[in-house]
C-alpha cells in the first residue's frame, strides 16, 4: 500500500508511516520491524511525532482533524478541530508547547498543544501544502497552492506574513 507520509523521531531510532489503507505504523529503524500500527476512521495525510514525547503523535486527517495518539495506548486522546478539509502539513513551534497546521482549506493555525485551543487563526488566498522553520529566526516559509512563498513572523504567539 502506497504511504502518505513518513517522519521520523528525534533521534532517529523510529519512523511514522501513514498509508491510504487508513493505517498508522511506528517502525524501528535498525531492524526495519513494525512496533505498533493502528487504523484510522479516515486517510492520515500526515504524521508527526512531538519532538520530547516520543510515544505521542499527531496525525492530519482527509477530514480536517488533528488527532493526538499515545502509541502505548493505540487511540486517539485528544482532537483539533477547527480546520474543515484535510491537514497538509503540522509542524512543531513555540520549544514544542504548540504546534503549526496547515490545510486545504486555505488556513494556518497555530495551536496549543496540551489542549485544543486556537492561539492564532490566519486566513489565506490559496492552501499551504509545506512549511519549513528557520532554524535560528522566529520565522518560518510557507509554500501556496498558487506556488507562492510566503514568509510568517512570529510574534510571541501569533505568526503574521511579511510582505
Amino acid at each position: 500500500m502506497a504511504n502518505l507520509d513518513i517522519c521520523f523521531n528525534s533521534d532517529g531510532n523510529r519512523f511514522l508511516t501513514s498509508s491510504y489503507d487508513k493505517g498508522i505504523k511506528c517502525w524501528d529503524s535498525k531492524s526495519g520491524n513494525v512496533i505498533s500500527e493502528f487504523t484510522t476512521e479516515d486517510l492520515p495525510f500526515v504524521v508527526k511525532f512531538h519532538p520530547d514525547m516520543q510515544n505521542v503523535l499527531l496525525s492530519g486527517m482527509s477530514t480536517g482533524a488533528i488527532l493526538r495518539w499515545d502509541l502505548r495506548v493505540k487511540e486517539p486522546n485528544q482532537i483539533y478541530d477547527q480546520h474543515v478539509r484535510s491537514v497538509n502539513f503540522i509542524t512543531f513551534v513555540d520549544r514544542n508547547r504548540s504546534f503549526l497546521s496547515s490545510s486545504s482549506d486555505k488556513s494556518l493555525i497555530l495551536w496549543k498543544f496540551e489542549v485544543p485551543q486556537v492561539l492564532n487563526y490566519i486566513r489565506e488566498s490559496h492552501a499551504i501544502q509545506t512549511m519549513s522553520l528557520h532554524p535560528t529566526l522566529n520565522c518560518l516559509a510557507a509554500q501556496t497552492t498558487d506556488n507562492k512563498i510566503i514568509v510568517y513572523r512570529s510574534q510571541g504567539l501569533k505568526y503574521r506574513p511579511i510582505h
